[in-house]
């Protein structure tokens, strides 16, 4: 199985014009690739509320986790590549909100650091299959003990999420009463058509959601919501994805500033752990995954 690993910025190509289309190309798997993370974790949350799963710790974590652990049963470069790019957008937006300086608030968030769930992603990568992943958790700096005890956090996981949701799995994945919607909305066009054409909802819809029996009814759409956010709102049934999220991706991919800083992959995590110690104005969970 190959990895990729991600080079956000190289710019070694022969002409301008087909390296601003291969930028284009990576902006759009990268913009892709984290939105479909996000969906899976909204999955997590609806799973939890619909199922009636009980959560022992933090929801946040525990839906980060089962996003992460869907995607590794996957067993596809194009999966690991999306797990790989989600990491790096909590690094991403780790930077973009300035996470050197942090506050109060932050650490009593229902989320944990935009830097913390980077590294969780990695360490159940490198905890299911470690000849596979070693390269990434060295690519971010995770040291060779933490790659050990990692297994034991990718087992635990796995096995708590496989127990919990053993009652209620389909013996035969099967298609469910739900629709996507797509609304038209405001902002960027481009954004809400990479995101339909691509299938955002439904592969949701025909991957993990196939698999269980749901008591209720629900559907899944993407509009506009005033905020860059995702979540599931049981009062209308409905797992929201906001455009406002895929535009945020968008921005801290292609932001001159993060270019420089995200060079060399190797220095951001690092970068960014040596200063979190002050105050911040404001937490990335406000920007990117609220979960109202």
């Amino acid at each position: 199985m190959r990895i990729f690993l991600l080079l956000f910025f190289a710019f070694s190509f022969s002409s301008p014009s087909f390296a601003q289309a291969e930028q284009k190309d990576r902006t759009n798997d990268f913009v892709f690739n984290n939105s479909l993370f996000i969906l899976y974790h909204e999955i997590g949350h609806l799973l939890i509320s619909e199922l009636d799963i009980p959560v022992l710790g933090r929801e946040e974590n525990v839906a980060d986790n089962f996003a992460t652990l869907e995607l590794l049963k996957i067993e596809s470069d194009e999966a690991n590549n999306i797990l790989i790019d989600s990491a790096n957008g909590w690094f991403l937006s780790s930077i973009d909100q300035n996470d050197d300086i942090v506050s109060r608030e932050a650490f009593y968030s229902e989320h944990s650091l935009d830097v913390q769930r980077a590294f969780q992603i990695v360490c159940l990568m490198v905890g299911k299959d470690r000849e596979v992943f070693k390269q990434v958790a060295v690519k971010v700096g995770i040291d060779e003990l933490r790659q050990e005890s990692c297994y034991y956090d990718y087992i635990l996981a796995q096995e708590s999420w496989e127990k919990v949701l053993k009652p209620h799995k389909k013996s035969v994945p099967s298609d469910l009463n739900i629709r996507a919607f797509y609304d038209r909305g405001t902002g960027s066009i481009a954004i809400r058509k990479l995101l339909q054409e691509n299938k955002l909802l439904e592969n949701a819809m025909n991957g993990v959601l196939r698999e269980y029996n749901f008591p209720n009814k629900f559907n899944l759409r993407a509009k506009n919501c005033g905020e860059a956010n995702a979540f599931y709102d049981s009062w209308v049934s409905e797992l929201l994805f906001c455009y406002e999220l895929a535009e945020y991706f968008d921005a801290i991919f292609n932001e001159d500033s993060l270019a420089i800083k995200l060079s060399d992959p190797l220095k951001t995590p690092q970068d960014i752990e040596k200063n979190i110690s002050q105050p911040k104005k404001k937490t990335s969970d406000d920007i990117k995954d609220n979960d109202d």
